[in-house]
């Protein structure tokens, strides 16, 4: 095989992450936007209470059209706070604190993807949303459908559209011994 980066088998089939003993399905574009909507600090910024992790694990543990109807549901709200209270019985601080890291480092990663060299003139600037770029990007280059395409796991679509970039010239990903040679100017 010419190259291949770990990463991106990564990004196709991530690690299982749990947090306070439940499984996080892979971050896609919807679940992103649905923590902006609800203005989740873990995307927002600020503080994190026990009430707003809850949500956020309740959200990334299950596709998002549920986690969505949930959230909007006459017992969500009940269901959340129970839930939150359970883990106030269960859990010491530090599990607490370490949840909220698990869910940070999870979503950080999500949003990983390869180191390009942009091609001539350079990348075009866009001031509309990232994730709205990368949805639309995923519909015109890659043919998905809206549905589709807010139900693509962020990091496979930064490595997919990456991939299509190089291939139609407009940019190349950078490999292990180009890697090297940028760090090794760094270093200098």
């Amino acid at each position: 095989m010419a190259s291949f980066h770990p990463e991106y088998a990564k990004a196709r089939w991530p690690d299982t992450v749990r947090v306070l003993g439940v499984r996080l399905v892979p971050l896609t574009i919807d679940h992103a936007i649905l923590l902006w909507r609800i203005n989740s600090p873990f995307v927002a910024g600020g503080p994190i209470s026990l009430a707003q992790l809850v949500t956020a694990v309740y959200v990334l543990s299950r596709p998002c059209d549920r986690a969505a109807k949930g959230l909007q549901g006459r017992c969500a709200g009940w269901m959340l706070k129970l839930w939150g209270w359970q883990l106030t019985l269960l859990c010491a601080d530090v599990r607490q604190a370490l949840a909220i890291c698990t869910v940070g480092n999870y979503i950080e990663q999500a949003f990983q993807g390869p180191t390009l060299w942009e091609g001539e003139g350079g990348a075009k600037s866009c001031s509309s949303p990232f994730l709205q770029v990368l949805k639309c990007r995923l519909q015109s280059s890659l043919g998905c459908t809206n549905e589709n395409a807010f139900a693509y796991p962020v990091q496979a679509a930064i490595w997919d559209l990456a991939c299509h970039a190089e291939d139609s010239g407009r940019a190349d990903v950078v490999n292990a011994e180009d890697a090297e040679a940028i760090e090794r100017l760094g270093r200098n």
